[in-house]
């Protein structure tokens, strides 16, 4: 079976009730998919799973261990397994999906592997490959490429679809699909050259510039036509020693936020009433830096953290929009090209947004662990209380304080207000930028390892290439939050004052349950960053 085109999408024909048979079948193919992959659309090791001719399909999540994930992570997580598994059963032929904890993870692939005379194993590679920047995922990989590489009938094909811009087109050398027979899962041998061109770029403005409209955005690949003859129930009790039940995952202990799309059939349709919002584009070059609950992003970063929602996806969605306002004449001079300018459409910096994604993807991939000897050179303090007033939202600072109840609450928080906590926590308060990295990477609902730590990194001004610029806090607040409504959300004892009072409740002549500033307040008064 072949791939055909299909106005640019890559499409596999519908294959007929023999192609599966779980009796006569000779070969197993193991979908494994993973925490940042939960999805069905453009998604290449289910795609190619699906091209194997007279092959049981076999998709597989294995469940991440509760250590160090903290409720709404955990809860947005099994929601988006839940819609997987819907996914599959409604768009994939019916397949069940087998959920698998960590301690039956061995059993499940040796009973897998050991029914059939041949074996492959498709999965993205997502997780860095970083220990100390992954530590769970990387152990998981290890283990899993070790227990694969003892069988010597057992196939293993990674892929990569974490970014925007695929690694090979980063690369001058294009060596074409990626090698299944090294062990190690990494860029540098997986795709020659791909880093070269992060490694050359000293600022993330360079790289955006670099890439923006040079490199190619390969098209998103379909969901894969499968015969619903799949033999579903002889799968079912196949797995079900090994697998749980999704009706046993916990998706309701705690409440997320109604505008944060979590399952993949949900995030699609949110991306869609984006995009179609012609008021909200037209004002998003403005209202993506604001802090307020009224005006927020576009709310995708945690569909692309989980791998509900696809970047390329989400590119194509936007191009396709683009094209359609192109044809009224609504953006006849619309090129995306290196630059994103004020006059350019809410569109194209949604775009500039996933570019940056990838920036600190890459930069990820490239620096490794040694991302965190960065500011070992620095004399960082080791205030605890300091650190607790900052992350229980009572350091007196009511923008710095209202973003970290916020996220103490709901797993959430504005890419203005991370901005400005971390300045304020490695700024201000001289704490070493790993105390809070290693807590929004506990808390955060749409927590990336990657993107977290090069984010802190490049906040905190550690390592080569980074800006050393200090947020000041009461101004950033009065600028992105003006009416106060944020503060007066999530600091109720402040929601009675006026707006300029709730930036600065000093000036207050009333007396307040709400803590004195932790620093004098003129250091966070000033000239903010661009």
């Amino acid at each position: 079976m072949s791939f055909t085109r299909n106005q640019g999408y890559l499409k596999t024909p519908a294959l007929s009730r023999n192609d599966f048979d779980l009796h006569r079948s000779k070969d197993i193919s193991i979908v494994w998919f993973r925490i940042g992959d939960l999805r069905v659309h453009d998604h290449e090791p289910l795609f190619a799973a699906c091209d194997q001719r007279n092959a049981t399909i076999i998709p597989v999540v294995l469940l991440p261990e509760n250590d160090g994930i903290q409720s709404h992570r955990r809860i947005a997580i099994n929601r988006a397994i839940v819609g997987l598994e819907k996914a599959l059963k409604e768009r994939v032929g019916g397949l069940p999906l087998s959920i698998v904890e960590r301690n039956e993870w061995h059993k499940a692939l040796g009973t897998m592997i050991g029914k059939a005379e041949g074996n492959r194993v498709d999965f993205h590679f997502y997780m860095s490959p970083h220990k100390s920047l992954d530590p769970w995922g990387y152990t998981v990989q290890e283990e899993m490429v070790g227990l694969l590489k003892e069988k010597a009938h057992v196939r293993i094909h990674p892929y990569w679809g974490k970014t925007l811009f695929h690694p090979l087109d980063m690369s001058s050398d294009h060596t074409g699909r990626p090698s299944p027979s090294i062990s190690t899962y990494s860029m540098d041998t997986q795709f020659p050259g791909s880093l070269d061109l992060i490694a050359s770029c000293e600022t993330m403005t360079q790289f955006r510039e670099r890439c923006q409209g040079t490199l190619p955005v390969r098209e998103p690949l379909e969901v894969p036509l499968i015969s619903e003859e799949t033999h579903c129930e002889e799968l079912r009790t196949y797995m079900k020693e090994y697998s749980i039940s999704s009706t046993k995952l916990d998706t309701t202990s705690c409440e997320i936020r109604e505008d944060i799309p979590i399952e993949e059939e949900v995030a699609v349709e949110h991306l869609e009433s984006v995009l179609h919002n012609d008021a909200y584009m037209a004002s998003y070059r403005t209202s993506r830096m604001s802090a307020s609950t009224s005006e927020r992003g576009a709310m995708l970063s945690t569909a692309l953290s989980l791998g509900t929602l696809s970047p390329r996806m989400v590119y194509r969605k936007v191009h396709d929009r683009l094209l359609a306002k192109k044809k009224k004449g609504q953006a006849e001079s619309w090129r995306w090209g290196p630059k994103v300018t004020s006059s350019s459409l809410g569109e194209e910096w949604l775009l500039m947004h996933l570019v940056i994604r990838d920036y600190f993807i890459y930069l990820a991939e490239h620096e490794g662990d040694r991302i965190y000897t960065f500011g070992n050179d620095r004399e960082w303090s080791q205030d605890k209380d300091a650190f607790n007033h900052w992350i229980h939202g009572q350091t007196g600072f009511p923008f710095v304080d209202a973003s970290m109840r916020e996220l103490h609450a709901t797993g959430f928080m504005s890419n203005r207000g991370r901005q400005n906590v971390a300045s304020f926590l490695t700024k201000e308060l001289g704490i070493d930028w790993r105390w809070g990295e290693d807590y929004f990477q506990k808390t955060l609902i749409d927590h990336d390892s990657g993107v977290n730590a090069e984010s802190w990194a490049y906040i905190a001004g550690v390592g080569p290439g980074r800006r050393d610029t200090k947020f000041m806090t009461v101004t950033q607040g009065e600028k992105y939050d003006p009416d106060g409504s944020h503060i007066a959300r999530w600091i109720p004892e402040l929601s009675h004052l006026e707006p300029t009072l709730r930036h600065r409740p000093w000036l207050s002549d009333q007396p307040l349950a709400y803590p004195a500033p932790i620093r004098p307040y003129e250091s966070q008064i000033g000239k903010p960053p661009k």
